[in-house]
């Protein structure tokens, strides 16, 4: 900036006097122009100088609805936006929802959790009571409850029996059930010769003759597992009173015989031919002898004596 030209037309170079220049300028635009209005301030006086008279005139005209409707019928297709039709509390009205609010609606209306206020508007809390209750085994579901992932999940397990273990209670093995629901398969029943029942995790691991045979052989070798039912097989549970080392060693064995189950019953689905349940049992009687001896070997005889002599 080189000056300012003061009101009498003489051009100022000066700082302090190019300041006053532009402060007489602005104290004249502004003087005497502020006025109070409802609850601010304007400038009128700048408004009134630069807008013509009857555009003035036609902003200060109030307008009613009808007319709004009648300068938007112009717009593209013709169509006045929903908000502007003026609705009225003299009918009931319907709105569009979610596409997904029903499944949600008919989904909480099967769980009798969602009818508890407390629950229902805390999703961790009801997420939790869910996971408690359900057992999605050979379904859908959330989870299992906390004792059943402790029991399934023992301190000192290997991680392959561990991973099966988590999959047989949460139900996510390929076995042909699931695969004949997702067109994998041509039927869902069990491959085994003789046995036309569905092929489910329950079948594979206790209700099929061929498992119910090996779990025969082996309780009838080792007793820590006297009394089991499918209870204790899918989940863990019904080991009865045993506690420390000796219910760690039953829910060791149980994990070694599913692991062979599923072995001999194939990856594919295919059953192994030539494998009977007399050789799954030596399978798992193999598996168990070389533990031991690894314990031997670490601890010594007496001492691994000590901490095996419930399956020896």
């Amino acid at each position: 900036m080189v000056g300012l030209r003061g009101l009498d037309g003489k051009i100022q170079t000066g700082a302090v006097e190019m300041v006053g220049v532009a402060t007489e300028f602005y104290r004249g635009l502004f003087e005497n122009r502020v006025v109070e209005e409802g609850v601010g301030k304007r400038f009128p006086g700048l408004v009134e100088e630069r807008v013509p008279e009857e555009v003035r005139a036609a902003l200060e005209t109030p307008f009613n609805l009808e007319e709004l409707r009648k300068a938007l019928g112009g717009m593209k297709g013709g169509k006045v936006p929903g908000f502007l039709v003026g609705w009225d509390n003299k009918a009931p009205k319907a709105e569009r929802v979610p596409a997904h609010l029903l499944w949600v609606v008919r989904w909480a209306r099967r769980h009798e959790e969602c009818a508890d206020r407390d629950l229902v508007v805390d999703h961790r809390r009801l997420y939790k009571a869910l996971r408690e209750k359900l057992r999605p085994v050979g379904g859908l579901g959330v989870g299992v409850g906390r004792g059943v992932w402790a029991a399934v999940q023992p301190k000192g397990l290997d991680n392959r029996l561990k991973d099966l273990n988590w999959l047989i209670a949460y139900g996510r093995l390929p076995v042909r059930d699931v695969l004949y629901r997702h067109s994998l398969t041509q039927d869902r029943f069990c491959p085994r010769a003789g046995c036309r029942e569905r092929e489910t995790v329950q079948h594979v691991f206790w209700g099929c003759a061929f498992a119910q045979e090996v779990w025969g052989l082996v309780k009838g070798r080792y007793g820590v597992l006297e009394g089991l039912r499918q209870e204790g097989v899918i989940f863990g549970e019904g080991l009865g009173k045993k506690k420390g080392r000796d219910k760690f060693l039953a829910m060791l064995l149980m994990s070694v015989v599913k692991y062979k189950l599923w072995v001999a019953r194939g990856e594919k689905g295919e059953v192994k031919q030539g494998w009977t349940a007399r050789g799954v049992f030596q399978m798992v009687k193999g598996d168990v002898e070389r533990r031991y001896g690894w314990e031997v070997l670490r601890w010594g005889f007496h001492a691994a004596w000590e901490r095996w002599k419930a399956l020896m």
